[in-house]
């Protein structure tokens, strides 16, 4: 199967979720809620239970953790390196969306 460009893009972007349309992320045994769930079967299948992750990862925790300091500026442009940024989509909201 041969896709032009575009038409490649609409197959993945397919389920991209439209801008404020609610969708359910995780359930059944993917489900936070499921851990003991998820322990009882990795029990069966000779697996050892699920280990807290302790400090969440991000970059400045994973360069701690392989002995590097984390940045706060830019060695090319000497401008902060940003830790959170609001990108504004392009799609338009459908009707559907809430």
């Amino acid at each position: 199967m041969v896709l032009e460009r575009k038409r490649f893009i609409e197959h993945v972007l397919w389920h991209a979720p439209e801008t404020n349309q609610h969708t359910v992320r995780q359930y059944g045994l993917y489900a936070y809620q499921a851990r003991l769930k998820r322990n009882q079967c990795r029990s069966i299948l000779g697996q050892l239970p699920e280990q807290d992750a302790g400090v969440s990862l991000n970059w400045r925790n994973y360069l701690t953790s392989i002995g590097q300091k984390a940045k706060d500026i830019c060695s090319k442009s000497g401008k902060p390196l940003l830790r959170f940024s609001l990108i504004r989509s392009l799609r338009q909201p459908n009707e559907n969306s809430i």
